[in-house]
């Protein structure tokens, strides 16, 4: 997700929860400043995590852009645990500079 202003983070908050309440404002966070770029997740009651472990510039033939890595962990159910069928989201944000360029997003190898 890139949210560069509110209307970008309502629709994105629309977009990462099942229950239909507002989006939450975002106090601190200037969009003229800065941008909002996060990764989302479902997973199960035995919920793992996702990271956003590097975000750097980098230079395309196109122009300049943003580069975010994450990384998943699927921890699984320990020994003995029943996990449900109960859906969460799994989410992680950064802030940028605010910037128009494009994001492009990478996943690295999954945790396990």
């Amino acid at each position: 997700h890139v949210v560069r202003n509110t209307s970008d983070w309502e629709a994105t908050w629309l977009a990462i929860q099942w229950r239909e309440e507002a989006a939450p404002p975002l106090t601190g966070v200037d969009f003229k400043q800065h941008m909002l770029v996060g990764v989302t997740s479902s997973y199960g009651g035995c919920s793992g995590s996702i990271t956003i472990t590097s975000a750097e510039r980098e230079t395309t033939p196109t122009g300049e852009g943003w580069v975010v890595a994450y990384q998943v962990q699927d921890l699984g159910a320990a020994p003995g645990v029943a996990c449900t069928a109960d859906m969460k989201p799994v989410v992680d944000f950064i802030l940028l500079p605010a910037s128009p360029a494009a994001v492009r997003f990478v996943e690295l190898p999954r945790l396990r």
